[in-house]
């Protein structure tokens, strides 16, 4: 079945269990205080995680429950049963955006620099204790404090150093690779603060 067949239904029996869970124990929990974050639901073991990153509440998730089928979607907006919002659930113009700050040529100069940087303490301090036992994986730095993460999985690296710095600046090498043979490596990773 396809969304272009008129027998398409999105709601799966997984689905149905995760919002008969969500509306009889979490919804008083959760709403208001957390309108419009995303939760993961697992209907099977009725565990759940919240955040304001979908990439991160799935990360948090997976970590719990590896492999378990998960549902996921905006609290509040109850999508997968009616397609209406509740009336307080917060708009675009209640969170004005901050002005759009474009790179300059000078932030592009610093982002370089910091990557070298990070390259050759990569090279002097890190490379001989991980390759080759690590080849292929994600490390990523944090610029201020040099504490890193490494992962096969490119999300759950990432959303575990932000975690332990959440102001982290940081940058993705890939383990066994340089600048020529991977678009990963040396390259910053925005922050999902």
């Amino acid at each position: 079945m396809t969304a272009n067949n008129p027998d398409y239904n999105p709601i799966t029996p997984l689905t149905q269990q995760a919002l008969a869970f969500y509306d009889a124990e979490l919804r008083p929990q959760l709403e208001p205080s957390h309108l419009g974050k995303y939760i993961i639901i697992d209907p099977a073991s009725r565990d759940y995680e919240v955040d304001t990153s979908p990439v991160a509440a799935g990360v948090h998730l997976n970590d719990r429950r590896p492999g378990a089928s998960t549902v996921a979607f905006f609290i509040g907006h109850d999508r997968p049963r009616d397609l209406s919002l509740p009336d307080n659930f917060p708009s675009a113009k209640d969170t004005p955006e901050p002005p759009l700050r474009l790179e300059t040529e000078a932030d592009r100069a610093q982002r370089r620099r910091t990557a070298k940087e990070l390259e050759t303490y990569y090279n002097a301090k890190l490379r001989p204790h991980l390759e080759p036992a690590h080849n292929g994986h994600f490390l990523f730095i944090d610029a201020k404090s040099r504490d890193y993460e490494i992962d096969a999985d490119f999300f759950a690296g990432s959303v575990h150093l932000e975690d332990r710095h959440p102001k982290a600046e940081m940058y993705c090498f890939h383990i066994g690779h340089n600048a020529q043979t991977s678009a990963f490596h040396g390259q910053k990773i925005a922050s999902r603060q």
